[in-house]
């Protein structure tokens, strides 16, 4: 989400220098982020997902 808000506020720039718009209202604005821990499966557990028998 914060990825798509920075690119947003780039293109609201790129309007700015051309005279398009006549304020950022990105000004002073900080993404904030967090570190997230991501592991990957086993084999067993992606053997598990595999086999899983889903109700239709």
């Amino acid at each position: 989400m914060v990825k798509n808000v920075k690119n947003l506020g780039k293109i609201l720039r790129i309007g700015l220098e051309n005279g398009w718009v006549e304020k950022d209202h990105f000004l002073g604005y900080k993404g904030k982020t967090k570190n997230v821990d991501r592991y990957h499966l086993n084999q067993e557990e992606l053997e598990q997902i595999a086999g899983k028998q889903f109700l239709s």
